[in-house]
């Protein structure tokens, strides 16, 4: 049995996925960034870089699955206008009316802003790779082919996404992180269905 053939039966590929994104999770780009002075720019572009570098192993996964038609398909005007909610919550993210009442205070340098996208892009890049890449469609291989399945698979997937933000509790215990994984959960599954919609993982990846 081909690899490929062999991954998307075995729940084990699944498994590996979340465990892959729990290391990737937990890279210290931060302690690395000391040795480049410890600033905000150099913890972000450390960030970036590790997780561009760890994005690698999930976008090879891809390819060797069979997955890789989800980084060419074409995506048409309908397909994509499916998938307007989900671009107003990506952009109701950005605090961008408590910025126009000045409810709050943007303070940045210039030289901070493209550490901070390129970090803020990689991020979504592994996170999407993984999860809408490489765990959703597995859970819809193994799961029946109709809309309870394609339900199913997307739930899971999002609980399994929202999960992995529990990791924020080894910062300190914090009634927030479990709001954050309601969140994340709920954007997972948000995601999951723009992937299905397009049949292309860079939506998602966009919206992230």
């Amino acid at each position: 049995m081909k690899f490929g053939q062999w991954a998307k039966k075995s729940a084990l590929s699944v498994i590996a996925a979340i465990i892959y994104a729990v290391f990737a999770a937990l890279v210290p780009f931060g302690e690395i960034a000391k040795l480049f002075g410890g600033s905000l720019s150099a913890v972000n572009l450390s960030g970036a870089i590790c997780k561009a570098v760890c994005a690698l192993p999930p976008l090879l996964f891809i390819f060797a699955v069979g997955f890789g038609g989800e980084l060419r398909s074409g995506v048409s005007l309908k397909r994509l206008a499916l998938c307007l909610p989900a671009l107003v919550v990506a952009i109701n993210n950005f605090p961008i009316l408590p910025l126009i009442n000045d409810d709050v205070g943007l303070k940045i340098y210039i030289g901070d802003i493209l550490p901070y996208i390129l970090y803020c892009i990689s991020v979504g890049v592994l996170e999407e790779f993984v999860f809408r890449g490489i765990v959703l469609p597995l859970l819809i291989c193994r799961l029946p082919k109709n809309k309870k399945g394609l339900f199913a698979a997307v739930m899971i997937s999002s609980a399994l996404f929202g999960g992995l933000h529990l990791m924020n509790l080894l910062g300190g215990f914090s009634l927030s992180v479990f709001l954050q994984v309601a969140y994340s959960f709920l954007i997972g599954a948000l995601f999951g269905a723009c992937m299905l919609f397009t049949g292309n993982l860079f939506v998602p990846v966009a919206l992230h």
